[in-house]
Parts: C-alpha cells; structure tokens; sequence
C-alpha cells in the first residue's frame, strides 16, 4: 500500500538493495553523487534504488547521511547512510548532463505502519533467523539490532540472495507469513531465500 505522500528525490542507484532502518558504508567517487552526498550532508533524504543492467527496479529506499567518515584529498568520500521511508517511482528524471548530474524521480511513499505482530509469529521468526546463522556457523546468534521493524532487521541481518531481489517485499505479517512457514533450514545449505528456500533438496 503507497500513501499520498510524494517528493521529489534525487537518485542514487545502485547495484544494492537499502532497507528502513539498515545503514551501508558508501564510497562515493563520481561528480554527480559526490553533489549529491555534498547536498544532502547536512540534512535531507535521496533514494537509492537498486539497478541492474541499466534498468532500474520500480522502487527503492530514502537514504539519508548518517556520517562522512573521511573526505579523502581527491574529493572522493566515504559515508554511512541510514535507510529511511520505502518509496515507488512514479515519474523518473534523467538530467540534462548525466557526467555531471544526478538523476531524481518524483516517487510516492508506501504505507508502511506496521500492526503490533503477534507474540507467537515474532517468535517463530526469530527461531528461523537463528536456525540461518546456526547454518552460516554464526556464533551465538541472537535478535539483530537497530532500528525500524523486525522483517527489515532481520532481512538487512542475513544475505537474502539480493534481499529478494526489491525492495517492495512484503513487510510485517506478511513477511513474517512467507518466512516461517516456507523457509526449512534444514533443507537449505545457506542460500536462503525469502518464500522459497529449496525445501527438502
């Protein structure tokens, strides 16, 4: 579900998939993005959307700068951003130099209020997500951390093959819905993949 709530956001794709709460170093060396980072420092969100074979996927993540750990003498950055709001493109700008600038987009923001998951769903979850790290031979796996709802803690936690590939999975019940009953570690040697681990094989 999208709200009615729409900006205008400038692009950075990338070959990565952002989740609310999730934060990613970035080392940024190209003109345009190095314009981007620099205007929105400070304060202000861009979209990072996943992009593969020049083609990008319909929707994406609102990023902010969450720190600027060091500006090397070229000019070349490297930041941690913060994973905010998902959105869907609605309209995609290309600039008029693309060397020189960087895309935007007017998108639209989906709706993402979660219901409080029920006790006996979280626990199932989290059951699964340890029984993973077990199989990763991740020592004493516990509840990931940071912020925004369990799904996207979780699926920022682990290497979902692409983090299913976009962004626009579903959150909440739903997510928790697909993983509990379809996901048998048991029958996985690591390569997990939301809804549809190869059960049995």
């Amino acid at each position: 579900m999208t709200s009615a709530d729409e900006a205008l956001l400038g692009l950075f794709p990338l070959g990565l998939v952002l989740l609310p709460g999730e934060v990613v170093p970035l080392h940024i060396f190209e003109e345009r993005y190095k314009l981007l980072i620099e205007e929105r420092r400070d304060q202000g969100e861009f979209g990072i959307v996943l992009s593969e074979d020049d083609e990008l996927r319909e929707s994406g993540c609102a990023a902010r700068v969450a720190e600027v750990i060091e500006i090397l003498d070229d000019g070349r950055m490297n930041v941690l951003v913060q994973g905010g709001r998902r959105f869907r493109l609605l309209e995609l700008r290309e600039p008029d130099d693309p060397g020189a600038e960087y895309p935007s987009a007017r998108v639209e923001y989906y709706d993402d209020a979660m219901p409080e998951t029920p006790p006996q769903l979280r626990a199932a979850a989290l059951d699964v997500f340890r029984k993973m790290l077990l199989l990763m031979d991740v020592e004493s796996p516990r509840e990931p951390g940071g912020e925004g709802p369990l799904s996207f803690r979780i699926a920022a936690a682990v290497d979902f093959v692409e983090k299913v590939g976009e962004v626009d999975v579903s959150v909440g019940e739903e997510l928790f819905g697909d993983v509990v009953p379809s996901v048998d570690p048991s029958g996985c040697d690591g390569s997990i993949i939301v809804g549809a681990c190869p059960v049995g094989e």
